[in-house]
């Protein structure tokens, strides 16, 4: 049993190469969002809620937020 040969499919390749492009955009947005609102509430809690968290937090936690 080998792989189908493409060419020949029926299944629409444009129309899922798409959606896939569409899906990381999303994601990378998702991420990216989720990037900047860790770093607004690690600076908040940094000088507001508790000025210890930095001995709290690993390191390259650190570094990787604000690099």
């Amino acid at each position: 049993m080998g792989f189908p040969d493409i060419s020949e499919s029926s299944v629409d390749w444009e129309l899922i190469s798409g959606g896939l492009e569409i899906f990381w955009w999303i994601y990378l947005q998702d991420y990216f969002w989720v990037g900047i609102i860790a770093g607004f509430l690690w600076r908040i809690s940094q000088f507001w809620v508790c000025p210890e968290i930095e001995e709290v937090l690993p390191k390259f936690l650190q570094k990787t937020i604000f690099s």
